[in-house]
């Protein structure tokens, strides 16, 4: 699975600051634009879009294996894929245990992983600190390793994708902005753009973070539902004995932190509980930039980090950086035809993963527009399976303040989102409710899971709420 690229950072960074002046302190500074948000295809040198220049792909293990099990060429073909260098360089990663439940859960993927083919184990922590000597490894019970994992460039990725699709006859605008696609009778006939029309009979919204505004800009409107939130990451100066480009990447979930090498110094950034959704009245940024700097907001991470790696308290600073990184209402990416628009695709909102599943989701929408269907079932990712209340900018900016931090919890029984509930109730509602009804959403609608007699409804209340407790209890920051 793809990780964070190493190439990607351009500019020169910010000045440096140490540990101990990070912690608390905060300062603006202005972003560096690095694409161009409606483009008919992306600039060959920079080719991103809606994810921070250099995007964690290092969430990967989520229950798509059939997004896993089809990917990019392995080994060394990644050497010079396209003729293009991307970085490849395997590392593999380290996904590390501080609870026991968290250890369960890691034997699970551990479990579908191997069943898949992606060699994978359950080790010790003595194992982990000779993986990584520089872990923290005290208070961990246990973690998994998957030594093929790799890193590559995304950058580079995209451009050489770009370069292989261009010898094979693909045209390429730069610096091309889309203004609305045409439709005439509910079908696809054309992209209208600041340098002119294209006819076309397919169109597909790969567009990150200005998906949303893309498809509300057509004659026929799309409602694509996704929300951006400010991502942040820190990058340091190479530590006394550079760290060597095959250092294991390391996540640490209960933590809620990942940790990989960059130059020999340290890239590390998270998935804080309390993230702050962007653009929440409609104005997205013309252009990818890096946003203001917050240490604040960023110091739980980073005191988790130190916790991780006590070493790095010397270590120098380069930057914090803040992109934008975009999410979906239900942590699954969207893909598949509109159900609007005849010939309209939709391949966006990969959740911080979309190195690691854009080999499989690319083929699969490939598939789909070529035969009307893919290879396998993917209807959990497919777009029908949203409805307009979930495309309102309310639902989504309280909906994504939930899906982000829950990239690294643990689910618990009987979960559910909280955000967004009771938008569509039915005229039993209240009636059921009284008899002690326990609800669940499904495409915006409350709907009952089981019922508790209200004579125990304090004692079934209760019983859930231990699982919270226990979920709440076993996060550690």
């Amino acid at each position: 699975s793809g990780q964070r690229g190493q190439k990607e950072f351009v500019g020169r960074p910010s000045e440096p600051v140490s540990w101990q002046e990070a912690a608390g302190w905060s300062r603006q500074r202005g972003g560096q634009a690095v694409g161009n948000p409606q483009q008919v295809a992306p600039q060959l040198k920079q080719g991103r879009s809606g994810q921070d220049p250099a995007a964690s792909e290092m969430t990967g293990l989520q229950p798509f294996t059939h997004l896993l099990q089809t990917q990019y060429p392995r080994g060394s073909d990644w050497l010079n894929f396209g003729h293009v260098p991307i970085g490849y360089i395997r590392t593999g990663s380290i996904f590390l245990a501080q609870t026991q439940d968290r250890l369960i859960s890691l034997k699970r993927i551990n479990s579908r992983l191997n069943v898949i083919g992606i060699p994978s184990e359950i080790i010790s922590p003595k194992k982990v600190a000779e993986l990584h000597p520089l872990l923290n490894v005290h208070d961990l019970v246990g973690a998994m390793h998957v030594p093929e994992d790799a890193v590559v460039s995304s950058a580079d990725v995209a451009l050489a994708l770009a370069s292989a699709a261009s010898q094979n006859g693909v045209q390429i605008y730069d610096r091309t902005s889309v203004l609305h696609v045409m439709v005439k009778k509910g079908q696809v006939t054309g992209v209208e753009t600041d340098k002119g029309q294209i006819e076309c009979q397919y169109f597909v919204n790969c567009a990150g973070q200005w998906a949303y505004e893309l498809g509300l800009s057509n004659e026929e409107p799309v409602s694509i539902p996704l929300h951006a939130c400010e991502h942040f990451y820190l990058l340091t100066r190479p530590l006394e004995t550079p760290l060597q480009s095959n250092t294991p990447t390391v996540v640490d979930a209960d933590g809620r932190i990942y940790i990989r090498n960059w130059q020999g110094g340290i890239l590390s950034g998270g998935f804080e509980k309390n993230p702050k959704p962007i653009f929440t009245e409609g104005k997205n940024q013309l252009e990818i930039q890096n946003l203001q700097e917050d240490w604040d907001h960023f110091e739980p991470l980073l005191s988790s980090l130190l916790r991780r790696m006590p070493e790095l308290e010397t270590l120098e600073i380069m930057k914090l950086v803040n992109c934008p990184e975009t999410f979906t209402p239900d942590m699954r990416c969207i893909m598949g035809e509109s159900p609007a628009v005849q010939g309209y695709y939709v391949l966006v909102g990969m959740n911080s993963a979309g190195l690691s599943f854009g080999g499989g989701a690319g083929r699969y929408l490939a598939e789909w527009m070529v035969h009307g269907y893919p290879s396998e079932s993917i209807w959990e990712l497919d777009l029908k399976r949203f409805g307009a209340l979930q495309s309102s900018r309310t639902f989504l900016r309280h909906r994504v303040m939930e899906v982000m931090p829950l990239l690294y919890d643990l689910k618990v029984p009987r979960w559910d989102f909280q955000t967004g509930r009771q938008l569509r109730t039915s005229p039993l509602y209240d009636r059921l409710d009284a008899q002690g009804a326990r609800w669940m959403e499904k495409h915006g609608f409350e709907r009952p899971k089981y019922f508790v007699p209200p004579d125990k409804g304090k004692k079934a209340r209760s019983h859930v709420y231990s699982f919270v407790a226990l979920r709440t209890n076993k996060t550690h920051f």
